[in-house]
């Protein structure tokens, strides 16, 4: 006849090490496409004032994004530059959980409508970030708004014309 088991008798629950969850966020966010050498805030303070292309979305952006299916939201901020003719390239900087950062570039294309640009691109940010986003949005000389969809998130940036250097700075530099 076994002897019973009693709760005493089962295994603890196993611990992670406080180095072992460093290291499964580091893979994370280099899975994701983060970077924390990847050079954005020397990109951000030199793009002060002279990238700023007011006749197009080219420039410095600054806002929040903000999830419409799990509410998480956080700081923002995209250096967008002229590629082609209709091309540009935006490269998003932000944070989740407010302290961890994420930054990724996406190619958009862009088509001029009066006082505004219609924008629009897809990026694949791996499986573990939620796999291939759509963004679409527009931008005029102040004002960028975009949605982004996935299989499993879709939500909203808003962003206004940055300086780029200084500004954000009550922003913890991000």
């Amino acid at each position: 006849m076994e002897a019973p088991i009693h709760q005493h008798d089962s295994l603890p629950a196993p611990r992670l090490s406080s180095s072992l969850v460093a290291c499964l966020l580091a893979a994370l966010a280099a899975s994701s496409g983060c970077s924390l050498l990847s050079g954005f805030g020397r990109d951000w303070r030199a793009c002060a004032c002279h990238c700023s292309q007011r006749g197009s979305p080219a420039g410095c952006w600054e806002g929040c994004w903000e999830s419409h299916c799990t509410g998480h939201n956080g700081k923002l901020k995209a250096i967008i530059s002229r590629q082609g003719e209709d091309s540009y390239c935006a490269r998003f900087h932000g944070t989740f959980f407010k302290l961890l950062p994420f930054e990724y570039s996406v190619r958009l294309n862009a088509y001029a409508e009066g006082d505004h640009y219609r924008l629009q691109g897809s990026k694949d940010l791996g499986r573990l970030a939620g796999g291939v986003y759509r963004f679409e949005g527009q931008a005029d000389g102040q004002d960028f708004v975009a949605r982004y969809t996935s299989s499993k998130d879709s939500g909203t940036f808003r962003m206004s014309r940055s300086g780029g250097a200084g500004a954000g700075s009550a922003h913890g530099g991000y």
